[in-house]
């Protein structure tokens, strides 16, 4: 996945990245596939935020004849951000950048359209979006786009005692400078004990929740922080700290969480609405991270529907909106 092979004009080419946290790329080059190969060292950048460095990708060329490399960047709570870099061919060598190797930082700087990607979803479609995964393998018979025509119909499957093991979580990665993700949600089939609503979700996760306890609705808004236990490979426990709790008297209810990843700001802030259209702040901004003990993937948007004390009850959500937003917004 780090390495690959290339025959162009009668050579062969091998990349590869190098140098621990990346920064690195390095060619090797020879006239025969088992060699003996020379090698180039064709990008050598460390001006990127953050400073870790571009690495691993592939090359590829353009109809036009252009040839670009499509490589990666660790962005800590973000995840690993695709990055276009032009190639260019000097002494028969792919160049990453300059003829030193060197990246404009108009390139790493910028982040690639995620059109096609991530996007919202109106569940109108016979079938689940490309934009969603699911966080852990699906129970299929707990889901449905049928049941309720234009609606995905989430239903508890299993008693958990907290979002990080709950099944059926529906994802799609946070994009950056910044990122905002709706969802409307209809709570008439909540049970007793069930917990519904959208995360910033990562290791340490913010989450707004619609709680059902007994015949009462709360929205709570809270920071939580999963423990890995190394020794059984997995999470231990959850802490963590409600910021606000807001009791709701509607069956409908629309949930916001907005991203910003700018220059190391790296926070999600968190609000809702009663009819789509005032919006209320709730809670604090809840720092993201990047921790790969915990979760490798980077902050994603995350619808969730679980039971904490039997199983039965369902959401129906409506659409999920996901704006994309630049750094000036």
């Amino acid at each position: 996945k780090r390495q690959h092979m290339y025959r162009i004009n009668g050579k062969y080419y091998i990349t590869c990245p190098a140098g621990g946290t990346g920064g690195w790329q390095i060619c090797l080059r020879s006239d025969n596939i088992y060699g003996p190969y020379e090698h180039k060292l064709i990008m050598n950048d460390w001006s990127s935020y953050p400073k870790n460095g571009l690495h691993q990708g592939g090359m590829v060329q353009l109809k036009n004849g252009d040839w670009w490399f499509m490589i990666m960047q660790d962005r800590g709570p973000i995840g690993r951000v695709p990055c276009l870099v032009p190639v260019k061919w000097i002494d028969g060598w792919p160049m990453l950048g300059d003829k030193d190797g060197h990246i404009p930082n108009d390139t790493t700087l910028s982040y690639m359209s995620m059109d096609g990607i991530c996007g919202s979803d109106d569940f109108s479609a016979s079938g689940l979006s490309l934009y969603w995964q699911w966080n852990h393998n699906p129970v299929d018979q707990a889901w449905s786009l049928t049941d309720r025509p234009g609606f995905l119909r989430l239903k508890t499957s299993r008693v958990v005692d907290n979002l990080f093991v709950a099944p059926n979580t529906l994802t799609q990665r946070m994009v950056g400078p910044k990122c905002m993700g709706t969802v409307s949600l209809s709570l008439g089939g909540m049970k007793d004990g069930d917990r519904a609503g959208l995360s910033a979700f990562n290791g340490d996760s913010g989450v707004l929740t619609i709680e059902k306890n007994g015949n009462k609705l709360s929205l709570v808004m809270s920071e939580q922080k999963s423990v890995f236990e190394k020794t059984k490979r997995a999470i231990s426990r959850v802490d963590m700290t409600e910021q606000a709790r807001i009791p709701l008297n509607k069956e409908l209810v629309y949930l916001r969480v907005e991203g910003d990843f700018t220059n190391g700001r790296d926070e999600a802030r968190f609000s809702y609405s009663l009819d789509g259209k005032a919006w209320i702040p709730v809670g604090l901004p809840v720092k993201m991270k990047f921790d790969y003990t915990r979760m490798f993937m980077g902050s994603k948007f995350a619808i969730f529907n679980y039971a904490t004390r039997s199983v039965g009850g369902y959401v129906d959500v409506d659409s999920f909106d996901y704006s994309f937003c630049d750094a000036s917004m």
